[in-house]
C-alpha cells in the first residue's frame, strides 16, 4: 500500500473518494456508478453503490453500502440478509453472485465495516473486521496497512472464483497480525528473561511471563477505562522507581485490580492472583526490558479497544486485542508438533460450545421446545426478542446459572472465553439485566480449566479479565482465577464434585501426583461431576509420548486401567486417554464435546474407545467436514464429538458429513438439521439406533461419515458376492530394512562385470558385488508403469546373508563397515538381528499395493522387482490368477473402498492403508465368478497394463478402465451401479486432494 493511504481515509467523503483509495491498491473500480437501490429499515435509509461490476468476464461484485445511522456487525449480517431478497425484487437481481463477495460500508464517511461472504452463500458472511470509526481509531491502520493491501483485485483472480476465494482468506486471515504479534512477543519475553534478577536462573522465564502479562493487563485496564491513562505509564514508572519496578509499581497496581485470593490460596509473589510465580518477591526489571516493551507495544498493529462489539461466529478482529494475544502465544509454542498441540479455529469453538450448551439446556428444560433452544444459542442478538416475553426463560435462566464447564486441555482459553460470551449473551436474550453481575459469577464459580503450561494459564487469565473488563462497567474487583484456571497435568488430577455434591474447586493441591497409587473411579461414580467436558486435547502419537511430554505410555495405561478398568491399545494417541478422563470428570448425563484426529472412528487402537463410549452413553453428534483441514499448522483430518454420558437406551447416535467447511453453514439451520436428524444438499446425518453401532472394534468413520450412498447400496445388495482380501491372498509389508539410507542404494546404469557402482541417496560412492543387490523399488513416485521390471527400477537393495568371515575381501564388507561406522547397526530394527545387515528380497511376490495414495489408482504387477515397506506384497492363493486380482485391486470398487477404509493427515493430501485396512477389502470372490465376468476382467486389466496408471477422476473416461469396472460391477451382481461407484470414487478423491489444497 502506498504510504498516502493511511492519511486518505481520514477524509473520505463519498464513493468517489473511496475508489481513489481502492485503486491505489490495484483495484479495477467502476467509476461513476450509479446506486442501485434504497432500503429503509428501522428508520434507517441504506444507499448501494457498485464499487466493482461483475459480468461475463468477473463473476464478482463488490458494492459499498452506505448507511446513514450506526453501523456493527450485527446489522451487516441483517443487511446481507435481508437485501438479497429486496434487491431481486427492486432491480431484478442482487449486485453480486453465488461467489465470494467483499462489502464495504461506511456511516457518515467515518465508520467502515468490511463483509467477506463465505461460501457461495450471500446469506452466511463472515466479518473480518469490524471497521473503524474515524481517523484514529486503532482497527483503521491494521485494516488499511495489512488486510486491504494484501487484497489483490485482478482481473485474472476475479473471474476464477477459486482464486478470488483463496485471495480472501488470505488477506483478511487474522493470523497473518497473529505471527507479526508473536514474533514481536518473542523478542520481548527474551529480553525480559535476560533483565530479570533477584530470581534464579530456572525461573528467569516465568518471571518474564508473568512480567509481560501483568504488564498486558495494565494497558488493557487502562484502554477499559478502570486504571488512568498516566497509572500506565511503563517509561515513567521505571524513571520513579528504579530496577524495583515490580515490587513498588507493578505489584501494588495489580492489586487494586484483582481480587484477593480466597484461603489458603495465598500467591507466592503477592500479586493477588495474577498468576503465582516461584522465586522472591522482590524481582528487579532493568532498563533494557522495559525499552523492548514499549517498542513492542508501540509497534502493535492497532492500540487497544476497550470493548469490542460481539461478533457472529466466523466474525474475526484485526486490532491487538486479547484474542490475537492469545493466538500470538499459540503460535509461540515451537514444539508444537512434538507436544501434539494444535489450536482451534474459532469458528469450530463457538459451534463446539453452543451445540454443547444446546445439549445441556434440552436436558435441563424439556418443556422448551428443542427448535427454541437452537434460537437462542445459535441466532444473533438482534433476533432474539422473543425470549422477553417468553414464559421459559425463568427456567433457561436458571439452567445458566448452574451449569459447571471444564477445559482440560486449556491453552490459551479459547473455550473458556468463547463458553463465558456465549453464557452472557444467551443471559442477555433472556432479558436478563444484570449480564455483568451474571459473568463475574460464571467466572468465579462456574467454569474451569487446566493446562500443562503455565504461560498458557496465564494468558487465558488474562483474556478471562480483559472479557470481563470489556463487558462490566462497575469498577468491582476482578475474580482471583488460581482456583478456575490452573496448571497443572489434566490426565491425573481429581476435580469435579464431592459427595455432598459441593464442587471441588481444583488446583495445585488436588493433584495426584503420578508417584502416588490413585483410588480406583468407576466410569460411572456415585457424586457428580461437571455438566460440559469441552476442548482440544493434545495429539500425539505414542511412538512420541515419552520423548515430548515425560508421559511414560506404559504408566498411562496401568493408570486408566486401573482408574476405569478400560484396556487401551498400546498404539493409542494421547487423546484417547482425555476421553476416558472425560468420563470420570462429566456427571450423568453430562456432556463431553472434543475436537480430535478422526482416526479413533477407523483405527485399530480405537476399538476399545469405541466400545466404551457406546457402553456408557450415546453419541450425540460425530461431525466432519470433508471439505477442508480445521487446523491450518496441522495435516489432520479432525471430527468434532459430542457424547453425553448415560443418555437413555432409547437414544439414537448421529453422525454428520458436512460436504463445506463449517462456517459457510447457517448455525441454525445446521443445528436444526441435526436435531432432526435431516441430510440436505450439503450435509447428510445418519442416525444408528441404539443396539446396532457395532461394539465389535469394527470402523465407524468410512461407512458412517465418508461412505456415499452407493457404497452402501452394494454392501447391501453384494453382500453374499463379497469376501474380504485376506480370503483370497496372502498379504504382508514389504522389506522392512530399519534404515532404507543404507540398504536402497542408486545403480547408475545396469553396468557390467562382477561389481556394481552405487551411491547411498546422500551422494556416497560404493562398489559392491553384483550378487548382493536385488532391483527394488523404494517409493511411488517411481512407479510410472503398472507392471515393474527390473529394468524400470532405479534402486537397488543390498541383500546379503553371508556371514562376516565370508564376506572378507568383498566390496560388500567395506560397505558394511562404513555403515557401522555410522552407527546403523544400533537402530532399533537392525540390532536384533543375528547380521545386522541381514534382510531378504522379495522379488516373486506378483502384486504390489502401495501404503500411500494420492490421485491415481496404482496397483502394480511384479516382475521380479523388491518392493520397500511402503508397499504390501500380495501373494494370491492356490486357485486366484494374479492377473484377475489385479484386476478386481485396480476397480474403482477397490478405489472406493480404499477412500472410505484409509487414513488421511500425512501431508500433501496423502491416504494412507494399512494391513487391517488392505486385509478386509471386500472384493467378489474369484472362484465363484462366472466364466464370461472372469474373462472380461482379465481382459481389461491386461488392456491396461502398457498404460500409465491413470488419474482416478478421470479413469471412467479410459475405455480399458470402463470395462473393467463395468465387469466388476457385474461380478457384484449390480452391473447399472458402474458409472455410480467411478463417479463417487473420483468424488472422494477430489475432495481429499482439494481440501490440502
Amino acid at each position: 500500500m502506498c504510504s498516502s493511504a493511511p492519511e486518505m481515509i481520514g477524509a473520505l467523503d463519498g464513493p468517489a473518494d473511496l475508489r481513489a483509495l481502492l485503486l491505489r491498491f490495484g483495484w479495477p473500480i467502476v467509476a461513476d456508478a450509479p446506486v442501485v437501490a434504497t432500503m429503509a429499515k428501522g428508520g434507517r435509509k441504506v444507499l448501494l453503490h457498485p464499487l466493482v461490476v461483475p459480468d461475463g468476464r468477473c463473476p464478482i461484485g463488490v458494492v459499498l453500502l452506505e448507511s446513514d445511522g450506526e453501523l456493527n456487525a450485527s446489522l451487516a449480517h441483517d443487511l446481507v440478509r435481508t437485501l438479497d431478497d429486496v434487491l431481486a425484487l427492486q432491480s431484478g437481481g442482487t449486485p453480486w453472485q453465488p461467489h465470494d463477495l467483499v462489502v464495504f460500508c461506511t456511516a457518515g464517511w467515518r465508520a467502515f465495516q468490511i463483509m467477506h461472504v463465505t461460501g457461495g452463500q450471500p446469506r452466511v458472511g463472515a466479518i473480518a473486521s469490524f471497521g473503524w470509526s474515524g481517523p484514529d481509531d486503532p482497527l483503521r491502520e491494521p485494516l488499511c496497512r495489512h488486510h486491504l493491501a494484501r487484497l489483490k483485485i485482478t482481473p485474472g483472480a476475479m473471474r476464477q472464483p477459486a482464486r478470488w476465494r483463496a485471495a480472501c482468506r488470505e488477506a483478511f486471515d487474522s493470523q497473518g497480525l497473529a505471527a507479526a504479534c508473536a514474533a514481536a512477543l518473542r523478542r520481548v519475553l527474551d529480553a525480559a528473561e535476560q533483565g530479570a534478577r533477584g530470581v534464579p536462573d530456572e525461573v528467569r522465564r516465568s518471571v518474564a511471563e508473568a512480567l509481560v502479562v501483568r504488564l498486558l493487563l495494565l494497558r488493557f485496564a487502562a484502554a477499559a477505562g478502570r486504571l488512568p491513562e498516566e497509572a500506565v505509564d511503563l517509561a515513567g514508572a521505571l524513571r520513579r522507581h528504579g530496577a524495583h519496578l515490580w515490587r513498588d509499581w507493578l505489584v501494588p497496581l495489580c492489586a487494586l485490580l484483582v481480587d484477593t485470593p480466597s484461603a489458603g490460596m495465598q500467591p507466592r509473589m503477592g500479586l493477588r492472583g495474577v498468576g503465582t510465580v516461584p522465586g522472591a518477591l522482590d524481582v528487579q526489571v532493568s532498563e533494557i526490558a522495559v525499552e523492548v516493551f514499549e517498542e513492542w507495544l508501540n509497534g502493535l498493529p492497532g492500540r487497544w479497544p476497550a470493548a469490542l462489539p460481539a461478533l457472529p461466529p466466523g466474525d474475526q478482529a484485526v486490532a491487538f486485542t486479547p484474542d490475537l494475544l492469545g493466538d500470538a502465544y499459540e503460535l509461540l509454542v515451537l514444539e508444537r508438533k512434538a507436544r501434539g498441540v494444535y489450536y482451534t479455529h474459532t469458528p469450530d469453538v463457538s459451534l463446539m460450545c453452543a451445540e454443547s450448551l444446546r445439549a445441556y439446556l434440552e436436558r435441563c428444560c424439556p418443556d422448551v421446545a428443542a427448535t427454541q433452544i437452537i434460537r437462542l444459542v445459535h441466532t444473533p442478538v438482534a433476533e432474539a426478542s422473543e425470549w422477553r416475553r417468553d414464559g421459559t426463560a425463568q427456567a433457561l435462566t436458571a439452567a445458566l446459572r448452574d451449569v459447571t464447564i471444564y477445559d482440560p486441555a486449556l491453552g490459551a482459553g479459547a473455550f473458556v472465553v468463547a463458553m463465558l460470551r456465549l453464557l452472557g449473551t444467551v443471559h442477555e436474550r433472556l432479558g436478563n439485566a444484570d449480564s455483568a453481575a451474571f459473568r463475574r459469577s460464571a467466572v468465579a464459580h462456574q467454569l474451569y480449566g487446566c493446562d500443562i503450561d503455565h504461560f498458557a494459564v496465564q494468558v487465558a487469565r488474562l483474556r478471562v479479565w480483559c472479557e470481563l473488563l470489556a463487558t462490566d462497567a462497575a469498577p468491582a474487583p476482578l475474580p482471583c482465577l488460581e482456583r478456575q484456571l490452573f496448571t497443572g497435568d489434566a490426565l491425573v488430577p481429581r476435580a469435579g464434585h464431592d459427595i455432598a455434591g459441593t464442587l471441588v474447586s481444583p488446583h495445585d493441591d488436588c493433584w495426584l501426583h503420578r508417584d502416588n497409587r490413585p483410588q480406583r473411579q468407576p466410569i460411572a461414580p456415585e457424586q457428580p461431576g461437571f455438566d460440559i467436558v469441552i476442548g482440544n486435547p493434545p495429539y500425539l502419537r505414542q511412538e512420541r509420548l515419552a520423548g515430548a511430554s515425560g508421559i511414560d505410555k506404559q504408566e498411562l495405561r496401568r493408570m486408566y486401567r486401573h482408574l476405569t478398568g478400560v484396556e487401551i491399545a498400546g498404539q493409542a494417541d494421547l487423546y484417547v486417554y482425555f476421553f476416558l478422563r472425560g468420563l470420570l470428570l462429566a456427571r450423568e448425563h453430562g456432556l463431553i464435546c472434543y475436537v480430535t484426529p478422526n482416526s479413533w472412528l477407523d483405527a485399530s487402537y480405537g476399538a476399545g474407545l469405541r466400545s466404551t463410549l457406546v457402553e456408557h452413553g450415546t453419541l450425540r453428534t460425530v461431525i466432519e467436514s470433508r471439505a477442508a483441514c480445521w487446523f491450518a499448522q496441522a495435516e489432520i483430518n479432525t471430527v468434532i464429538t459430542l457424547f453425553e454420558r448415560g443418555r437413555g437406551p432409547d437414544s439414537d447416535h448421529m453422525f454428520v458429513a458436512c460436504a463445506h467447511p463449517l462456517v459457510e453453514y447457517d448455525r441454525v439451520a445446521l443445528a436444526q438439521w441435526i436435531a432432526r436428524g435431516e441430510s440436505s444438499a450439503s450435509l447428510r446425518v445418519t442416525r444408528v439406533a441404539p443396539g446396532r453401532l457395532r461394539r465389535d472394534g469394527q470402523p465407524w468413520g468410512g461407512m458412517l461419515l465418508r461412505a456415499p450412498d452407493v457404497y452402501r447400496r452394494v454392501i447391501d445388495g453384494a453382500q453374499a458376492r463379497l469376501a474380504p482380501l485376506s480370503s483370497m491372498a496372502q498379504i504382508w509389508r514389504g522389506v522392512t530394512t530399519g534404515a532404507n539410507e543404507f540398504f536402497f542404494l542408486y545403480a547408475d546404469g545396469p553396468g557390467d562385470g562382477e561389481m556394481v557402482q552405487c551411491y547411498t541417496v546422500d551422494g556416497t560412492e560404493a562398489c559392491i558385488e553384483r550378487r548382493y543387490l536385488w532391483p527394488a523399488v523404494l517409493n511411488t513416485r517411481e512407479c510410472e508403469w503398472h507392471v515393474m521390471t527390473p529394468d524400470r527400477a532405479a534402486w537397488r537393495l543390498f541383500a546379503c546373508d553371508d556371514a562376516r568371515a565370508a564376506l572378507a575381501g568383498t566390496g560388500a564388507l567395506r560397505y558394511i563397515e562404513w555403515g557401522e561406522e555410522r552407527g546403523y547397526q544400533r537402530r532399533a530394527t537392525c540390532a536384533p538381528r543375528a547380521r545386522w545387515w541381514s534382510v531378504r528380497a522379495r522379488h516373486h511376490t506378483p502384486i504390489w499395493w502401495p501404503i500411500a495414495h494420492h490421485d491415481r489408482d496404482l496397483v502394480l504387477l511384479n516382475d521380479g522387482v523388491t518392493p520397500s515397506d511402503n508397499f504390501f506384497a500380495v501373494m494370491p492363493r492356490e486357485g486366484v490368477p494374479p492377473l484377475l486380482l489385479l484386476g478386481l485391486l485396480l476397480s474403482s470398487w477397490v478405489t472406493l473402498q480404499r477412500e472410505i477404509v484409509g487414513r488421511v493427515g500425512f501431508g500433501g493430501g496423502l491416504l494412507k492403508t494399512q494391513g487391517p485396512d488392505v486385509r478386509r477389502l471386500a472384493l467378489p470372490f474369484p472362484a465363484a465368478l462366472a466364466p464370461g465376468i472372469a474373462a472380461a476382467i482379465s481382459e481389461a486389466t491386461q488392456a491396461l497394463l502398457p498404460l500409465a496408471p491413470l488419474r482416478i477422476q478421470s479413469a471412467w473416461d479410459c475405455a480399458p478402465r470402463r470395462a473393467l469396472d463395468e465387469a466388476v460391477a457385474a461380478a457384484l451382481g449390480m452391473p447399472g451401479e458402474a458409472a455410480a461407484i467411478a463417479e463417487a470414487a473420483a468424488a472422494l478423491v477430489g475432495e481429499r486432494v482439494r481440501r490440502k489444497e
